[in-house]
């Protein structure tokens, strides 16, 4: 059994979802107690950001695995669709909650059964999990995105499910001639 002496900062989360379990007001007024403090504090928030990616960074350059657990690669994978859903002008209305209720059960990309993984640095990253959307028009909305592997993502890209025929086809036949000449 551990106590809060084995993990001192249990003590912290465990006051925190007992209070906010209480008051529902309490999560809202810590939200805003949090904010009001990163906007006061600009220059130690940009400092400990540079200062954990220098970590990451240096981890990285000596060949060490940066361990990232599934809440932040949720969390990160959520910020770039954002921003690109923003840039394309398209609609976006995914949470966290939603993306952990679609990742793969077995953490694998469904369509290439390989495991996901961050990469190293200079490592490939085709295993590493991606947020695909089946119909690239309707951009990131709920019921239109699956976590697939980058490498399948890259793979279909805008490409129509026709298009994605046409290809394998072509390539299925040429593949084909070119066993028969050989």
């Amino acid at each position: 059994m551990s106590t809060y002496k084995d993990d001192p900062t249990q003590y912290a989360r465990d006051y925190y979802h007992a209070r906010a379990a209480a008051d529902p007001e309490y999560k809202k007024k810590r939200a805003m107690q949090s904010k009001a403090w990163r906007d006061a504090n600009q220059s130690k928030v940009k400092a400990g950001r540079k200062n954990s990616r220098t970590k990451d960074l240096a981890k990285a350059r000596a060949g060490e695995r940066v361990r990232h657990n599934r809440r932040s690669l949720i969390s990160k994978r959520l910020d770039s669709a954002r921003g690109r859903a923003k840039k394309e002008g398209l609609p976006f209305d995914l949470t966290a909650e939603y993306i952990t209720s679609i990742w793969p059960a077995e953490n694998k990309c469904p369509i290439f059964n390989t495991p996901f993984k961050t990469a190293r640095l200079g490592e490939s990253r085709d295993a590493s999990p991606s947020l695909e959307r089946i119909d690239p028009a309707k951009g990131y909305v709920q019921g239109n995105i699956l976590v697939v592997s980058l490498k399948a993502n890259r793979m279909k890209n805008n490409g129509s499910l026709e298009e994605l025929k046409l290809l394998v086809e072509y390539y299925d036949a040429l593949l084909r001639r070119k066993t028969l000449l050989e």
